[in-house]
């Protein structure tokens, strides 16, 4: 008689699959939770993160630190004052505006003063003009400042004694009005002494401590050698334009003074422009009208 053999039962594979489903379904909901629970709130030192300083900030710290230092003057034997401001500013040229470029290149900071404007003539061409715009300051009685080269002090002797003896300041404009900025201090320093001895022997007044360059350039390293010469750089606020618009009319002068004019403003004229002394009488006569009070540049602070 034949026996059968008993089969084994079959597992059922269902159950394996539902619990492995099971198992991972789990580790996905854990796994999403671990990213959508709340954190604990990250905790920062804020000494770390200090706020950076603005560009005029930092400039102005820069000045206030600068070490300060004696050169000596020639002409006078004394020492004169100077500050070792830092010379790389790297700025972009968006961050330079008026304030900072007048740190960057250490223009005059004259305080302005309600109601006074000076009114400054640069002499270094032509002298034709300037008796007439010595009679209607005479007239008007207005002092203003003159920057007068050296070679031209030389050249126009009587003229000169003339500014300097009817009251007006005298400034230097350097000696034979070149392009200086690029020279080395050194030939920098000795033309602007140049012309103080020279504009000495014609007027008997030292044009120390105001000094403008040549073509109004605004650059660090003839700004450095001016002060280490002894003087302060003198820019201005308004152009009159007398020098840059070729055969500029008088009314264009006046009506482009006026209209910008406004106090502690420094006006730019030139003594060889035959348009600004035609222009002159009107001007004094509006800014009187208009409460205004033409003085020099050393008079242009609040303390005179």
């Amino acid at each position: 008689m034949k026996h059968s053999r008993k089969r084994p039962p079959k597992k059922d594979s269902n159950h394996f699959v539902a619990f492995f489903a099971t198992i991972a379904s789990i580790a996905v909901v854990l796994w999403v939770f671990s990213f959508t629970a709340p954190q604990p709130p990250l905790k920062i030192d804020k000494t770390a993160y200090k706020s950076k300083p603005s560009i005029t900030q930092t400039l102005k710290q820069s000045s206030k630190t600068a070490k300060r230092v004696s050169i000596p003057n020639k002409s006078s034997g004394a020492n004169s004052s100077l500050e070792d401001i830092p010379t790389k500013l790297h700025l972009h040229k968006s961050q330079v505006n008026d304030q900072t470029r007048s740190l960057m290149l250490d223009e005059p900071a004259l305080k302005k003063s309600a109601g006074k404007v000076a009114l400054t003539f640069d002499a270094g061409a032509s002298a034709e003009p300037t008796l007439d715009i010595l009679e209607s300051l005479r007239k008007n009685n207005v002092k203003a400042t003159f920057f007068l080269t050296g070679k031209w002090a030389l050249q126009n002797r009587k003229i000169a004694k003339i500014i300097s003896d009817e009251g007006h300041e005298i400034g230097n404009h350097s000696h034979s009005h070149t392009h200086l900025e690029d020279l080395p201090q050194e030939e920098i320093i000795e033309d602007i002494r140049n012309a103080e001895v020279a504009i000495y022997e014609s007027t008997g007044q030292k044009p120390a401590p105001f000094f403008r360059p040549p073509f109004g350039v605004r650059n660090r390293n003839l700004f450095d050698a001016a002060r280490q010469a002894g003087y302060e750089v003198v820019m201005w606020d308004i152009d009159s334009w007398d020098s840059v618009k070729k055969d500029i009319s008088c009314e264009e002068i006046t009506v482009r003074v006026i209209s910008k004019i406004k106090d502690g403003d420094i006006v730019l004229f030139h003594c060889g422009s035959r348009a600004t002394a035609d222009a002159l009488p009107s001007i004094l006569l509006k800014l009187k009208e208009m409460g205004f009070h033409p003085v020099k540049v050393s008079e242009l602070r609040p303390s005179s």
